[in-house]
């Protein structure tokens, strides 16, 4: 599902959130004991490192899924 991918960030708090897409969900990166994901954003050529703790409030489903496609367990 599209919507479960949307991110949302404020740049400027007068203007509406802008809406970030994920469109792939790369790899699992670990940094200084804690799980990062490499995020390939819609529209966009660049990647991100996004903390796990993040992702997991923002899309849940979409972490879930990526973890047990790779057999990872956080919990």
């Amino acid at each position: 599902d599209e919507d479960l991918q949307l991110i949302s960030g404020i740049d400027n708090p007068v203007q509406s959130p802008e809406k970030y897409i994920i469109s792939k969900i790369i790899k699992l990166i670990m940094k200084h004991d804690e799980p990062y994901y490499l995020v390939k954003w819609r529209g966009d050529n660049e990647t991100t490192e996004e903390p796990r703790k993040q992702l997991i409030k923002d899309v849940p489903k979409l972490i879930s899924n990526f973890e047990k496609q790779h057999n990872l367990n956080f919990d």
